[in-house]
């Protein structure tokens, strides 16, 4: 739910951690389980709008927070976002990272529509950010087999230096055809 209706939309990011009271996007092997702010954000989706199971306890993982309906506006806010379909924009299609998570190595995979369409000529672009948006690094080229380009991505940034243990969000594209997700990175 994260990926496809908050994390690409940073507007709902910081709605959300405002309306929470939270910092901004706390994450990394560095930062408590309870305390990070995806998994803040998972658990208060389970309290709010999870079934009879999920509920049954009636508390969520983090219990210096404030439990999540008593929040004036949260559950609204949540549901908004959650309302239709995922956002995707044309030209979107499924890509993952495998291994994911990775140490340091892992490849990005774009499927690409069979057919050959040729507004999906071109050179593949993989692109990667830490989870505030900055963009640690690009890589050009990869290859192509059985309707699927991949590139890897070795745990360094621009620079050739190691980045963090962490979550990465990533952008793969191939003329006007792209997919986007996540990796964790443990060293």
């Amino acid at each position: 739910l994260t990926w496809a209706y908050v994390d690409f939309f940073p507007g709902r990011w910081d709605s959300y951690l405002a309306l929470r009271g939270l910092p901004a996007l706390a994450s990394g092997p560095q930062v408590p389980h309870a305390e990070r702010s995806r998994e803040i954000l998972a658990e208060d989706i389970r309290a709010l709008f999870g079934g009879p199971l999920a509920t049954a306890s009636g508390s969520i993982e983090n219990h210096d927070l404030v439990h999540p309906d008593q929040v004036p506006g949260l559950r609204d806010l949540l549901a908004g976002f959650f309302q239709g379909p995922p956002l995707l924009t044309a030209g979107t299609a499924v890509s993952r990272a495998v291994p994911n998570p990775c140490n340091p190595l892992t490849t990005v995979q774009l499927d690409v529509p069979m057919g050959g369409d040729p507004g999906f000529a071109g050179e593949v672009l993989l692109t990667l950010y830490d989870l505030r948006g900055r963009q640690i690094k690009r890589i050009f080229g990869g290859s192509s087999s059985l309707g699927r380009v991949s590139v890897e991505w070795d745990g360094r940034d621009e620079s050739g230096n190691p980045v963090a243990s962490g979550q990465y969000l990533y952008r793969i594209s191939l003329g006007g055809l792209h997919g986007r997700g996540k990796i964790l990175l443990v060293r």
